[in-house]
């Protein structure tokens, strides 16, 4: 069987543009495992834990259910790593770019929202 992808860095950078229309709280735990996967070593285990945590949040996917998690994800990761290698082949201006502008609002989701932020302080 054919591998899908060359490394980690390129199934990440493929699973940033496919989860763009999960829920927040799906890409809650994406965050949480990418994080994981920046103390790891070895790319297979990187790969697995977070393709691990992807499957568990397409159960949120009704075409996923419908064919099955595992098809679903080869089928998805395919068309969108044909996509994203044309555009990155086209692609001329960033800020005009639909997929580039994409990308960013799913990464700045990736981003943990209380970073750098102080705890708020609850009055009775």
């Amino acid at each position: 069987m054919k591998k899908l992808f060359k490394n980690f860095e390129e199934y990440l950078s493929t699973i940033i543009t496919m989860i763009r229309d999960l829920s927040d709280e799906s890409h809650n735990k994406i965050r949480l495992a990418i994080n994981v996967c920046q103390s790891l070593h070895d790319d297979a285990e990187k790969i697995y834990r977070l393709n691990t945590t992807l499957k568990k949040c397409l159960w949120e996917i009704p075409e996923a259910i419908e064919i099955g998690i595992p098809q679903y994800l080869n089928k998805e990761y395919v068309k969108t790593r044909l996509l994203l290698d044309y555009h990155d082949y086209n692609c001329i201006n960033i800020m005009e770019c639909k997929i580039c502008q994409d990308r960013r609002i799913t990464i700045d989701k990736l981003r943990d929202i209380n970073e750098g932020k102080r705890p708020q302080i609850h009055t009775k």
